[in-house]
């Protein structure tokens, strides 16, 4: 798209180069004509509404180019130039306001077309684009492949060999699942090259429709031209702007294997305010998440590891009490598996506490359609601990009927 919009500049210039500074009055229309022709000569229609020369620069309006999967609209594109006797340098092309439309395919077919036709373009016309600087902002693009369709508004910044692009106010989306940012930037080169590394901020999605996330920054990088991979290092932010969590991973597209890995250091829950509107609290803004937990999966397999704590929180749900029950604290580590085709659930290990209650567990859950073939088979063991330990340790909303009494005895 950069060399499109240079070489679009370097064409209205073609006919009138050798004319020096002092440009005929005639100049303009031959120029205009010139232009066109060449876009029309390359793409299935295109149009200039409106040219301008003058001493050091060109003003093209309403720019209208159309190819297979490519509709572009630019209302103003300024180019400015150094004219000498003999030849013509583009120093700078301007883009302001706009919109592009395209498939990735066309807009590579479409790189490599103008590319190829680049040189023999500047020698027929004595125009010279070099190293010239493009600046490009306002302009609303999207882009569609067969992984996922993109939009947003761009802005770009050619100097030399390096560019600059960053996209604004723009979405990522594959079939339902739809990602949202403020901005995503790059610098690469004229020529994509991979890996390619991009950095984002203010993303919002969802883990499930229930719990969304947002106001995630970071930086992901593609393998290759394919998207097959990705290696990502990603941050949630939370509303008072300090760090939420953090992951980090790799998914393959093709083999469908990937792994991530999520910490959190210590942060409120309040701070995410998709995530706590869906589960069962009450009054628990200033509730304390710790966790560090690795899932992976491949050949059908999903497999979770880790360990998390909470501290502060009041849950009410009608399985555990008729009231708030509050000031929920435990901490808890696990290993499980999940094979999702058959509906089975392995915990391998899971151990629970809360003050002087240590509950271990494991078992398999399986569920499938058909009730004949489910099972369940869970074992619990809650190691030797004094009766009144135990009670002391039960949430007293859980309890009610227990509430002032002293126990002897031991609980296993």
């Amino acid at each position: 798209m950069t060399r499109i919009l240079l070489g679009v500049g370097a064409l209205s210039l073609v006919g009138v180069g050798a004319a020096g500074v002092a440009w005929p009055l005639w100049a303009d229309g031959m120029a205009h004509r010139k232009a066109e022709e060449w876009l029309e000569s390359r793409f299935e229609s295109a149009e200039i509404g409106e040219f301008a020369l003058e001493r050091e620069s060109a003003i093209l309006r309403n720019v209208v180019i159309h190819d297979e999967g490519i509709d572009a609209i630019f209302p103003e594109i300024e180019i400015q130039f150094d004219a000498t006797w003999d030849h013509i340098t583009v120093s700078k092309a301007i883009v302001r306001g706009g919109s592009v439309q395209a498939d990735l395919a066309a807009l590579e077919r479409m790189a490599e077309k103008n590319t190829a036709s680049a040189t023999s373009v500047t020698e027929e016309s004595k125009v010279r684009i070099g190293e010239a600087m493009l600046e490009a902002e306002g302009v609303a693009v999207g882009v569609i492949t067969d992984a996922f369709e993109a939009q947003g508004v761009l802005a770009a910044t050619k100097k030399g060999k390096s560019l600059d692009l960053t996209v604004s106010d723009g979405s990522l989306s594959r079939g339902d699942h739809i990602v949202t940012f403020s901005s995503v930037s790059a610098q690469t080169s004229m020529s994509l090259q991979f890996p390619f590394t991009f950095t984002v901020s203010g993303a919002s999605t969802w883990v499930t429709p229930e719990i969304p996330v947002s106001a995630v920054g970071g930086s992901i990088t593609l393998a290759d031209r394919e998207m097959s991979s990705a290696t990502f290092d990603l941050q949630g932010v939370g509303q008072d702007g300090s760090a939420a969590w953090a992951a980090k991973g790799q998914i393959n597209r093709f083999s469908g294997e990937g792994r991530i890995e999520l910490r959190t250091d210590g942060f409120e829950i309040g701070q995410l305010p998709g995530l706590y509107a869906a589960l069962p609290l009450r009054d628990s803004e200033k509730a304390v998440v710790v966790a560090d937990v690795v899932v992976s999966w491949a050949e059908g397999e999903v497999q979770g590891e880790g360990k998390f704590s909470v501290t502060g929180a009041t849950v009410f749900h009608p399985m555990l009490s008729t009231t708030p029950v509050v000031d929920i604290a435990f901490s808890a580590n696990t290993k499980v598996t999940l094979i999702p085709a058959a509906r089975r659930l392995v915990i391998h290990h899971a151990q629970v506490q809360r003050e002087a209650i240590v509950i271990s567990m494991e078992g398999e859950f399986t569920h499938p359609e058909e009730p004949e073939g489910r099972s369940y088979e869970m074992h619990v063991r809650l190691d030797e601990t004094p009766c009144q330990e135990v009670l002391d340790a039960l949430p007293a909303e859980m309890v009610p009927g227990l509430r002032g009494y002293k126990l002897g005895g031991k609980f296993q």
